[in-house]
């Protein structure tokens, strides 16, 4: 699977809608990416679960990051 634009096609984007709750998204690329590159294999839906669990990591990194500056610069005034 191979394109200029989106080199692992839309796995990203399924992946971020997924994580998103965008159902209507998550149904579009996923037209999209078998209309482009055919049925998607147990390896790329394997891939959409490693992108979730790094978005979910991210997610909750930049969050406790988020909490960790509130409590160091915010004081009840």
């Amino acid at each position: 699977m191979q394109n200029g634009r989106y080199p692992e096609g839309y796995l990203p984007k399924i992946a971020y809608h997924i994580f998103k709750g965008n159902d209507e998204k998550v149904n579009y690329f996923v037209e999209r990416q078998e209309a482009q590159y055919g049925e998607m294999s147990g390896e790329e839906m394997a891939m959409i679960g490693d992108k979730i669990k790094s978005l979910c990591f991210e997610h909750e990194t930049g969050m406790h990051e988020a909490r960790a500056w509130m409590k160091r610069n915010m004081t009840a005034a």
